[in-house]
């Protein structure tokens, strides 16, 4: 056994100096079986990997491979041994510096999964993650999202020689008089990959020798520097860097997202429903939605309403959709702010989609910022976003009853005389309809501040239906409108009463 352990020894010191740090990833555990032991193995070895990206060979980090790890075990034990609750011991026995472990279990009808990293000498925990996914395949995404982080915790507590070569080193994650090259000096390049794509360089401030500098190329004095990159939506990197004359060092590690928890319920008169939740894009499911995600992700729910959230770091923030939001058309990246009224989300503001045969009034562009656009009815009817369209006859009357019926819906549609005053201060719960106006067949304007009208998508015998509300009076009607005229659109989401809202309308 002795000659063994010394045969073991001497192999790993062959691959790294005396003074490296050695990090054992025990084999992944599984609850009552939930996965398989070929499962468990990759669910390792992917972690291993994770490791050697996180503890690169350079910085004198030695991630053990699963024969050494089954080379150092104690006689009568195998790798599978290593199941169970005491992990440092375990690290301890096969001389390890650090050691980490996953655990698989089943929490309802998902898959969980627990990593915990040890500093074996004190036995302190060093960091750890748990999450909660519907498949085994979500509990792989979450390796590869969460485990480097955690494997560069270790750079933060452990202490490694110096070394008298040039590099990047002493890296933990929580110029004036460097801009211009010097006799003796070298270069620091700051190339960062911020993983999600959630922020820039430029976003970052970046702290070199207690100086605060801009930019990605530095000339630094040969010697050691203290460098520190932080960003408001990424965790804090530290890291010293040793330069010697002409060297030229980069610095090109991934920045990990701060995260905190996020809850979604999506409520229509009262009752819970199910509509599409985005990040960043991407569907990641329907409400209720319980997830951990980056901080600064976008997050959008239905056809593209922008979620006003203010997430926090380790925090958990709850929300319940009730149609109150803004959406942004990716055409232009304008904001309209949106409400639900009896079952119907619409947009709480006049279009300003710039159309072919769409005008602003009297031509003026002040005028579209205020007013929206004037269509005609043909521009009207391609007008509105991806997963809204031109309301339909019937879901004016829609409207029109559930703000109280025709004799007094105009006054509750129109934009108060207090919100006239201040046109960013609007009460959240009214239409805020603007008397915007029309344009007819020949180009002449006007109406302006004395009525509006709203194409709907209904033909009439002798023209199109139109939602009118004006100055002098509290009502909301129709009337006909030529389809050659300029007027106001205001767009609803598309719903459909067997499914709701369009589930698979990307934002």
């Amino acid at each position: 056994m002795v000659v063994r352990l010394f045969l073991i020894v001497i192999a790993l010191l062959t691959v790294a100096p005396m003074a490296s740090m050695y990090v054992a990833v025990l084999e992944t555990v599984s609850e009552n079986g939930v996965i398989g032991r070929s499962e468990k193995m990759f669910l390792t070895d992917k972690l291993r990997e994770q490791a050697n990206k996180a503890l690169p060979a350079y910085m004198g980090y030695v991630v053990m491979t699963r024969e050494n790890i089954s080379a150092m075990l104690p006689a009568g034990k195998n790798i599978e041994d290593c199941e169970g609750t005491c992990l440092v011991e375990t690290g301890k026995n096969i001389s390890a510096d650090y050691v980490a472990q996953a655990r698989v279990g089943k929490f309802g009808n998902q898959f969980t999964i627990t990593m915990e990293l040890y500093e074996t000498a004190g036995s302190n925990l060093v960091g750890s993650f748990t999450a909660r996914k519907p498949d085994a395949e979500g509990l792989l995404e979450e390796i590869e999202h969460e485990s480097s982080r955690i494997f560069q915790q270790i750079v933060g507590t452990s202490i490694l020689p110096v070394d008298a070569s040039e590099g990047i080193s002493g890296i933990s994650r929580t110029t004036k008089g460097f801009q211009k090259a010097t006799a003796d000096s070298g270069v620091l390049i700051l190339a960062p990959e911020f993983k999600g794509g959630m922020g820039t360089l430029k976003d970052a401030e970046i702290i070199i020798d207690a100086d605060t500098v801009k930019g990605n190329t530095f000339h630094l004095p040969v010697g050691n520097h203290k460098v520190q990159i932080s960003h408001p939506c990424y965790e804090s990197v530290t890291f010293n860097a040793t330069v010697n004359n002409k060297s030229k060092l980069h610095f090109d590690q991934d920045l990990q997202p701060l995260l905190g928890a996020l809850e979604i319920n999506a409520i229509w008169g009262g009752s819970p429903h199910s509509v599409s939740v985005f990040l960043n894009g991407k569907k990641k499911g329907n409400t209720p939605y319980i997830d951990t995600i980056p901080i600064c992700s976008d997050v959008r729910i239905a056809n593209g309403v922008v979620l006003p959230l203010k997430m926090k770091a380790g925090k958990t923030v709850k929300w319940i959709f009730d149609g109150n939001g803004t959406v942004v058309d990716k055409r232009d990246n304008k904001e309209y702010r949106t409400m639900l009224v009896n079952k119907q989300v619409w947009m709480k503001d006049n279009l300003n989609y710039k159309a072919s045969k769409s005008y602003c009034y009297d031509y003026k562009t002040a005028n579209c910022s205020r007013y929206g656009r004037l269509y005609t009815w043909e521009a009207a009817k391609k007008a509105c976003p991806t997963g809204w369209h031109l309301p339909n006859l019937a879901e004016w009357e829609k409207l029109i009853v559930a703000t109280g019926g025709n004799s007094i819906a105009g006054k509750k549609l129109k934009q108060s005389n207090e919100q006239k005053k201040d046109k960013d201060s609007v009460d959240p719960e009214s239409f805020s309809a603007l008397l915007a106006g029309e344009r007819d067949s020949k180009g002449a304007f006007f109406n302006k501040e004395n009525a509006t009208f709203f194409w709907s998508s209904t033909e009439d015998g002798f023209g199109i239906k139109v939602m009118n509300l004006t100055a002098r009076s509290d009502e909301a009607f129709f009337s006909i409108k030529p389809e050659f005229y300029g007027l106001s659109v205001r767009c609803v989401m598309d719903y459909n009463e067997n499914i709701g809202f369009d589930q698979e309308t990307n934002p």
